[in-house]
């Protein structure tokens, strides 16, 4: 339901955002098998950060959850999930590393890599 109200675009969410984008990450976080409801909560991210513009908050208050999307990426067996993560990432945006490092709390040496090898 989340989805399809972001989806339409003479639906503002911005006021709803603070509200949603928690309950959302939260259902990412959850490890259901279903691919369904993984899937569900990924169009319901990428649609509310279309609609109301804010791509790089959820990296913002959320500093684990592009580690955990770039996971998901990886591991994730069912492809319709993995094209929805796909999506989300394009949607979020690319991140400036030492930007995303002051959020994150990790360190950027100057190649851009943080301690743990990742950007």
């Amino acid at each position: 339901a989340v989805s399809d109200l972001a989806g339409r675009s003479d639906c503002d969410m911005n006021p709803y955002f603070d509200d949603l984008l928690p309950l959302i990450v939260g259902c990412l976080q959850v490890q259901s098998t279903e691919p369904e409801f993984r899937r569900a909560a990924l169009q319901a991210m990428s649609r509310l950060v279309q609609n109301t513009g804010l791509v790089i908050e959820p990296y913002r208050r959320f500093p684990l959850l592009l580690g955990s999307l770039l996971s998901s990426l990886r591991y994730e067996v069912d492809p319709s999930v993995r094209l929805e993560v796909e999506v989300l990432l394009g949607t979020l945006g690319a991140v400036d590393p030492s930007e995303f490092a002051v959020y994150s709390g990790s360190r950027v040496s100057q190649s851009g890599m943080n301690s743990s090898g990742a950007i």
